[in-house]
């Protein structure tokens, strides 16, 4: 258990208080930003655009390479 406490002690004595407080704020400020009401839905719906998109790329090169053989039979 003591190991925990030895590594921010460590950190305070080697920086200035303020630069890790500062660094600290920081890292508050990301972890809130994802801590936002139906997050994990707007993830999931933009993974589901980019799916959808890659989908359709690969539907329309399917259409091209079936016109291809078409035209060549």
């Amino acid at each position: 258990m003591e190991s925990y406490w030895i590594c921010p002690l460590l950190v305070l004595r080697q920086y200035r208080s303020r630069q890790f407080i500062s660094a600290m704020q920081r890292l508050a400020q990301c972890e809130f930003a994802y801590n936002g009401d139906n997050y994990k839905k707007k993830y999931r719906s933009r993974n589901s655009a980019i799916e959808l998109k890659g989908n359709l790329n690969k539907i329309e090169e399917l259409k091209r390479k079936i016109e291809e053989l078409e035209t060549a039979l």
